[in-house]
């Protein structure tokens, strides 16, 4: 959104969600959805119907943020089963929304519980999914897992245009 050719108009926020229409110099609109699910898992199924009534209207539209659920068993290593009923929930809505996960390069485990390795616990709850429309009109988009530093959570980074960061030479100054 470092673009002054782009327009990012907030339409809607809450707690979970922030819903904003981007517009770019040509003035195609999409609809960005920065969610946060909720970590006890109650919320989820509300904050998943409101994305799906973002969907419906036909615009193109991207989510991303951290779900706090995962899809499947490969996305989670230690700790309890997955087969849950927000997993499933959350499966339901990526079919429903007809949502595509966009992969990612990078760490494949976006979030850790910070335990040592006998209790540790690594899940994939960071992600960023798109309808066809908005994989159409950015088909050169990839995401970007970075590490996780002090956090809990790795941050994900979207790339519109598809060039990668240019690494920077670093230089003392005198």
């Amino acid at each position: 959104m470092w673009n002054r050719d782009t327009r990012l108009q907030v339409k809607d926020k809450s707690r979970s969600l922030i819903h904003a229409t981007v517009t770019n110099a040509s003035g195609v609109e999409w609809e960005l959805v920065c969610v946060y699910g909720d970590a006890n898992h109650t919320r989820n199924p509300q904050i998943w119907r409101q994305i799906l009534r973002i969907i419906a209207k036909g615009t193109p539209v991207c989510v991303i943020g951290d779900f706090n659920a995962i899809a499947d068993e490969s996305e989670k290593v230690c700790g309890d089963p997955i087969l849950n009923k927000n997993s499933r929930d959350f499966k339901e809505f990526l079919f429903e929304g007809e949502l595509i996960d966009m992969g990612f390069k990078g760490p494949a485990f976006t979030w850790t519980n910070k335990r040592s390795a006998s209790e540790a616990i690594h899940e994939r709850l960071d992600r960023v999914v798109a309808t066809v429309g908005w994989l159409q009109m950015h088909s050169q988009t990839y995401v970007n897992n970075l590490p996780r530093i002090q956090s809990d959570h790795g941050a994900i980074m979207l790339r519109l245009d598809g060039r990668k960061e240019k690494k920077r030479r670093f230089r003392m100054e005198s």
